[in-house]
């Protein structure tokens, strides 16, 4: 049957109600309890209102028996919605504006199961709240301003989109939350943390404080996600901890270019009211390394972090590199993700977690680069391990022009390491290669679990002219070393001296595994160090093509496989020189 229409208008001696409902859809009848306006509605009811205000001594109250019916309200007036009062709803509400919605300071909004405020533009400064439930708060442009927006509950929390719709693809072209706003999603006893997903189009200014804790007697924390899809600023507090559980995952996920860097932050202009207009002077997103509030150390204390960009193009301003600046030496459990779906992911300075979490490098789209700026070493180092993994292009280590301008990757002390090394998933090359001048070495180090190495191409090694520039792909005690690729493995200087040596091994007897797809070439060149590929252990080795091995005068081609080494090749092996250490040696065809 189509919907009834019921027009109402009630003025009472002390509160005047001037809303003017009709109903669309369902059923609905209205009571005065004297200082509130009941709405006593069932099924699936939507209320069209031309204007919709709520005065601060107001309460206006949905109710329904059956905990399936929702609520709708359409407000067709062009004019702001104004919530001043009290709003209750028992069953899931939805409010629609053709204008803005504006929740005044004083105001409360409290709901049940789900609660979606979705307008042209948004102004809450007030309080929404629905226990374990969902709160969206939709819009073009959205300003939080000293708002308190909470689906915590004594077990399981609940869920929180602004800017992002968990049921539609409406989203916000302009997000701003203040720093005087509060999002929680925290299970206060025992339960899992909430998930609280702010996003924009343009634009999402970030400066509050969310909580999506565990319980204080069980669960985890829950998921954060802070993301534009072009200009981000987060500088809030995320706090993602759990006294009885896991920590949380943060996700910084803008589409453009991030920096990460010590100090600095994207600036730009920002209305405090509609139409919020954002004009922002770079295209690049700033991460403040910290420490301090609201910077990437303090999330890195509270939970895993994972920085992500999505990918536009090959080049442009919106290109989603990840660039690491200055040096970020910490201590933390927890687990950081650096995850560049554009261009290239790049590390020109120190990434050290001296605790027990793990870094891990993704670039499926691009290149990863680690090479120092002027007068820094570039490191990526973690007590939990260090992982490099889906690289659509090249994986270059490189050291500097100037002196100490070394790379180094792996597992890391001072604490004794619990990770490992992995390389996996890259499509181009591994590129290993010395700088110019002294100490400018290239490692990948690995000092407590296997190192393992799986590239699409070639993997060439390259010493440097001076002293102290060596490369090399080393472990110690308890360290198998497995590496794969489907080019050449090339461990040769070419043009320049090679002042130092290109190692592959360990010192102890664990064991090499070569899976190469193309040659084995190592050439010892002029100079004091050559190829070295040693082990007390075992050297096992199946090589696609063809062996080159050739020893210089004064740089020496060292096979050292003390127990046995035995290689399997497709090709033929042109042996000039090589200085052959082992028990058993044997090249077979």
């Amino acid at each position: 049957m189509k919907a009834i229409f019921t027009y109402i208008i009630l003025f009472l001696p002390l509160v005047v109600f001037s809303i003017e409902f009709k109903v669309i859809e369902g059923q609905a009848t209205i009571q005065n309890k004297k200082t509130n306006l009941v709405v006593i509605f069932s099924g699936q009811t939507v209320l069209e209102v031309n204007e919709f205000i709520i005065k601060a001594e107001e309460a206006l109250e949905f109710s329904s028996t059956n905990r399936n019916d929702q609520i709708r309200i359409l407000v067709n007036s062009q004019d702001s919605a104004l919530i001043q009062g009290n709003l209750y709803a028992n069953s899931p509400l939805t409010i629609e504006c053709k204008g803005n919605l504006a929740v005044d300071k004083e105001a409360k909004i409290q709901g049940s199961e789900r609660v979606s405020l979705i307008s042209s533009t948004s102004e809450i400064l007030g309080s929404v709240e629905v226990k374990n439930g969902e709160i969206e708060i939709l819009a073009q442009q959205i300003d939080l301003t000293g708002a308190h927006v909470s689906v915590a509950d004594e077990l399981n929390a609940g869920s929180i989109y602004i800017g992002k719709s968990n049921f539609t693809k409406r989203t916000a072209s302009k997000v701003r939350i203040d720093s005087n706003s509060f999002l929680c999603a925290s299970s206060l006893i025992e339960g899992n943390g909430g998930t609280v997903i702010i996003w924009s189009e343009d634009q999402t200014d970030f400066s509050g404080k969310i909580e999506s804790r565990g319980g204080s007697l069980k669960g985890n924390g829950g998921l954060v996600e802070v993301s534009s899809k072009t200009n981000l600023i987060c500088q809030g507090s995320i706090d993602r901890r759990a006294p009885c559980g896991a920590a949380g995952l943060l996700l910084l996920d803008p589409e453009a270019d991030i920096i990460i860097q010590n100090s600095g932050i994207q600036s730009g202009s920002f209305g405090m009211g509609p139409p919020f207009n954002y004009t922002p002077s770079s295209a690049s997103n700033i991460i403040l390394i910290g420490p301090g509030p609201g910077t990437l150390l303090e999330y890195l204390d509270q939970g895993d972090v994972t920085i992500q960009t999505s990918y536009i193009g090959p080049t442009g301003p919106l290109g989603g590199r990840i660039t690491l600046t200055d040096n970020m030496v910490y201590s933390s459990p927890y687990n950081l993700t650096l995850l560049a779906n554009g261009e290239n992911l790049v590390i020109q300075a120190q990434l050290e977690n001296r605790g027990e979490g793990a870094i891990a490098l993704e670039a499926p789209n691009g290149s990863i680069q680690i090479s120092p700026s002027t007068g820094k070493e570039a490191t990526v180092l973690a007590g939990g391990g260090v992982s490099i993994s889906n690289v659509g292009g090249d994986v270059l280590l490189q050291g500097g022009a100037g002196v100490g301008e070394k790379v180094i990757i792996g597992d890391n002390a001072p604490l004794p390491p619990t990770g490992s090394f992995s390389m996996t998933d890259v499509t181009g090359n591994l590129i290993i290669q010395a700088g110019t001048n002294e100490d400018t070495s290239a490692s990948i180090l690995s000092q407590a679990g296997t190192i393992t190495i799986e590239v699409g191409g070639d993997i060439t090694m390259s010493s440097g002219p001076a002293s102290s520039s060596e490369v090399c792909i080393c472990g110690v005690p308890g360290n198998a070393i497995n590496i794969s690729c489907g080019g050449d493995l090339i461990m040769e200087k070419g043009v320049n001296n090679a002042a130092d040596y290109m190692l592959i091994g360990n010192e102890t007897f664990d064991p090499i595994t070569l899976n190469i797809g193309g040659m084995f070439r190592m050439v010892g060149d002029v100079g004091f160090g050559g190829p070295v590929l040693a082990t007390y252990g075992n050297i096992t080795a199946a090589i696609g093509t063809d062996i080159y091995w050739e020893s210089s005068p004064s740089a020496k081609t060292v096979i050292f496989g003390q127990t046995s080494a035995h290689f399997t090749i497709g090709g033929t092996a042109q042996l000039i020189n090589p200085e052959i250490i082992s028990n058993d040696f044997e090249i077979l065809p």
